[in-house]
Formats: C-alpha cells, sequence, structure tokens
C-alpha cells in the first residue's frame, strides 16, 4: 500500500524556514504534533495551527471532564454527566449525611447530635449576643454573678481602691479640680485657658527664674543679635586669645594719621592731581616705550596712507625703537622679506613686537643684521611698501651701476652711481609715492640720460647728465609727474 507523507520538521527548524507552503499544502510540526495549511503567501511562523471547532472542542472537553469525574467517584458520591442538557448531577449514598437526614439537629450525646431548638436555652448551647458576650437569660442559675461589673456604670463613685474613673469625669477634673483657668467644655469637647487668671499665680521657682532672666537681660545689655553670645563674640575676633595682641602689632606696621598727612596726598588730592591707570593708558605711551614714528590709515582697498603718504617708505635704523600706529580696521599690517603680496613663509620676526594689527601699536627694534624689508596688508596686493634700512653711522651710501639702470625705492637712501654710461629708467610710476627722491652721478666719461617708462620727466635745459661728475636729482611731485634738476644738458 502506498504511504502518503506530508512536508515534517521540529519546531526549531519550521521557525527557521523561510519556505512558503502552497495553498493547501500541509506541514506537521514532529514536536508538537501540530498541523499548519500554506496560503502561498505566508512562511510557517505566520500560519495558525489547524484545529476543530469550537464546539468540537466543547464537546471534547466536556467528556473528558465527565471521564475524570466518574473515575474519580466515591461509592457514597455519584457523578453523572447529562451529555444533552450539559449538566453535571451529584448522588449521595446511606452512609452520607445530609440537611434532611440530620433532622434540624446539632449535637447529641446518644446520636451524636442536638437538636437546634436547644441552642441558647437553659442546659443547652449557649449563644452570644451582638457584644460577643453570654447573655443573662442563658447562664445558669447555678453560676454566681459579679456584681462589681454591672452593665451600668453610671452610678459609680471613685475611690481609694475604685480604679474605674469615665472619660467625663476626667474631662470635669481637668476642666476644674485646679481652679487654675482651665475649663472644659462638655458641649464642644475644648480645653480652654484664662491667661488673666495664671498670671496672677505665684510658683515656688518664678521669683528664681525672674532673677535668671533679669542676670541674662543685664549680660547682653541691648547688644546687637549677632553678637549677644560668647560664642559669637569669640568668632567676632577670630577665636584668638590674644586679640589684643595681635591687634598691637597690626597697628604697629600702619602710619600714624599726623605722619600721613604731612607725606602723602589724600584720596581726594590724588583723584585731582594725577591720572588713574586707565586714563594714563589711553592718553599717554610709556616712558620706556617710543613715541610714534608712522601713522597707517587705509585709503579703501587701494594702498596704506604711511603719514599721509600712499604706499609712503618706512625708514628704520637698526638698534633704534621705533613706533608704528596702525588705525586701518580690516587691513593687519606685517612686515616681511618680499615685496609685493602678503605672504606667511616671508614673515619678519626679529626685533618686530605686535605685527599683524589692524588697530594697534607695532614696537620696532630690528638687529644689524636686519634684511630689506617690505610691508604688506594681509588681505589685499595693492597695499603694500618698501622699509629702508637707514646707514647706522648716517653717512651717504652708494649704489654703483656701469649701465642702464632702473631705480627701486631702496635707492632713496642712497647715491646711484653710473660709470659706463646708458639711461636712467624710471619705470610703473604708480608704485612709487609723492615725494620719492632719486640722485644719480656720472662717474665715467659716457654720457647718461634720465628717462620716464610711459611718461616724461620735467627739466631743463634737458635730461642728459653734462659732463663726468655732473649730478642730478629725480623727484616725484604728482601722478606720473616728474622733475629732474641739477647739472643737465641738452
Amino acid at each position: 500500500m502506498p504511504v502518503i507523507r506530508i512536508r515534517r520538521g521540529t519546531t526549531t527548524q519550521w521557525n527557521a524556514s523561510t519556505k512558503v507552503l502552497q495553498v493547501g499544502e500541509l506541514g506537521i510540526d514532529t514536536i508538537l504534533n501540530k498541523v499548519k495549511a500554506g496560503d502561498g503567501i505566508n512562511v510557517w511562523s505566520a500560519l495558525p495551527y489547524l484545529t476543530p471547532p469550537s464546539s468540537e472542542v466543547g464537546e471534547i472537553a466536556q467528556d473528558a471532564v465527565a471521564n475524570a469525574l466518574a473515575a474519580g467517584t466515591h461509592s457514597n458520591i455519584v457523578v453523572s454527566y447529562n451529555d444533552n442538557n450539559n449538566s453535571i448531577s451529584l448522588s449521595t449514598g446511606p452512609d452520607v449525611i445530609t440537611t434532611t437526614s440530620l433532622s434540624n439537629t446539632l449535637t447529641d450525646s446518644t446520636t451524636g447530635y442536638v437538636p437546634y431548638g436547644d441552642v441558647g436555652q437553659p442546659d443547652g448551647v449557649a449563644s452570644l449576643d451582638s457584644n460577643g458576650k453570654i447573655p443573662d437569660t442563658e447562664i445558669p442559675s447555678t453560676i454566681a454573678r459579679d456584681s462589681e461589673i454591672p452593665s451600668n456604670t453610671d452610678f459609680l463613685t471613685e475611690g481609694t481602691t475604685n480604679k474605674y474613673f469615665t472619660d467625663e469625669r476626667a474631662q470635669d477634673a481637668v476642666g476644674n479640680a485646679l481652679g487654675s483657668g482651665l475649663s472644659y467644655n462638655d458641649t464642644t469637647g475644648a480645653l480652654s485657658v484664662d491667661t488673666s487668671i495664671i498670671s496672677t499665680k505665684t510658683y515656688a521657682d518664678q521669683t528664681a527664674t525672674a532673677a535668671a532672666n533679669t542676670a541674662v537681660t543685664n549680660l547682653i545689655d541691648s547688644a546687637p543679635t549677632a553678637l549677644n553670645t560668647l560664642n559669637e563674640l569669640a568668632a567676632a575676633i577670630n577665636d584668638d586669645q590674644s586679640y589684643a595682641a595681635t591687634m598691637t602689632a597690626a597697628l604697629g606696621t600702619k602710619l600714624d594719621t599726623t605722619t600721613a598727612v604731612s607725606n602723602y596726598l589724600t584720596i581726594s588730592n590724588a583723584a585731582n592731581t594725577y591720572l588713574t591707570t586707565s586714563q594714563a593708558t589711553l592718553q599717554y605711551l610709556p616712558k620706556t616705550e617710543p613715541a610714534i614714528d608712522y601713522v597707517v590709515t587705509a585709503s579703501g582697498t587701494g594702498g596704506y596712507f604711511v603719514n599721509g603718504v600712499l604706499n609712503g617708505p618706512m625708514v628704520f635704523a637698526p638698534g633704534k625703537f621705533y613706533r608704528v600706529s596702525v588705525q586701518a580696521s580690516g587691513h593687519p599690517l606685517w612686515f616681511q622679506t618680499s615685496y609685493g603680496a602678503y605672504n606667511s613663509q616671508d614673515v619678519y620676526l626679529p626685533g618686530i613686537t605686535g605685527q599683524g594689527t589692524d588697530a594697534g601699536h607695532i614696537i620696532i627694534f630690528l638687529p644689524s643684521t636686519a634684511p630689506q624689508l617690505y610691508y604688506a596688508c594681509q588681505y589685499h596686493e595693492t597695499m603694500k611698501g618698501v622699509v629702508i634700512i637707514e646707514n647706522q653711522n648716517g653717512l651717504q651710501s652708494f649704489t654703483q651701476k656701469t649701465g642702464s639702470y632702473s631705480p627701486v625705492l631702496m635707492d632713496m637712501k642712497s647715491i646711484i652711481e653710473m660709470s659706463g654710461g646708458g639711461t636712467l629708467t624710471i619705470t610703473d610710476s604708480v608704485t612709487y609715492p609723492i615725494g620719492t627722491t632719486f640722485e644719480v652721478l656720472q662717474t665715467g666719461t659716457s654720457q647718461v640720460t634720465i628717462a620716464g617708462d610711459g611718461f616724461t620727466i620735467n627739466a631743463t635745459p634737458g635730461l642728459k647728465l653734462r659732463t663726468q661728475w655732473s649730478a642730478a636729482t629725480i623727484i616725484k611731485r604728482g601722478t606720473n609727474s616728474w622733475v629732474a634738476f641739477g647739472d643737465l644738458a641738452v
């Protein structure tokens, strides 16, 4: 005979499976022995187990309960299940006592039970009242009663051996027995105090208390609250047992009034006569530092004004102090070894303090080894200029050339000697500040000519040095306006 098998697996295997059972395809959990049917969409873990209808489940459960009851039934108790009515019935045997078989009896010396009618009767079974006590009517006459504990105690009076005392009597005793101003209101239950009566009473310790209060008052003697105890007084002098000696020593270090007045200004006199530190800082320079040599301002982004000259030169002698006051917001000024745009790699640091500011002072104290320097704006290439290192001994310096030459700003402090003739040409006139001056000397027999690149230099009678050892001065007096004067010829 052929065997039909359905898909099977353990609970763990099914939960890990991603296979989707086809519609109607069955699978069985071999651990739980439960079956699921596929829907062609969901994996095993999302499918419900197949279960019979609830009516069938209920019937199965009821039959199981009936079988369990029948299996455990005692011979004197019979349990039966009616499957049609879905009900359970109990029946008892002859050895089971029921309420009916008791015939309303509770206990009896012969049968083991007595009639209910004997409960609460003399010589029967006593009952309890609502207070949990046996009523007098049920106490046999042969039992003596204690007359000291009557049911009503209102008539009792207290005595030396009678300890019974009602709340009412205790309240009256508190309110009236002393006659000291205390009274109790029976209606409201309030205890009142008449202070006018109490204040007139004299007690044995009142005299001592009054004396103590007087002594304490005299000791305090209106002292402030923060200094009216010995502990507060000790704290005020830092718990110093030798406070007088400490104060004497401290006072010995102070000026007496006479010496102070004769030797020193008062605060008011000093304030009227002298500047404060903050005022002096704002208005004056420290005497150990140099005065302002150059004031640098900005002309937009087109250039710096150096003492009023657009991109004018600054002249520093090594070994001397100089101060440059920069007032050019947004244009930090730096000194460097290259001419043109700012280059952080070329910034020169020795002897220069405070550079890189756009609103402050730069102090210059160049060493003798200082190279040729230039200044530049950190952000704008057009704001630049030349630093002329001045000869320390004040002697004239010379720049010697053997042929044609175009002077630079550094040549302003020297005489340009031209031994081989040629042309001295002023180039890029815009980069030179107004007031730029060059000195030229012809030291050879070949004639030297003065010229401008893109503009004409004014001169009379001409722009040539007349002969050997002739000299001339060339000065910029305006935009593209230069003039030459000296030993000139046509």
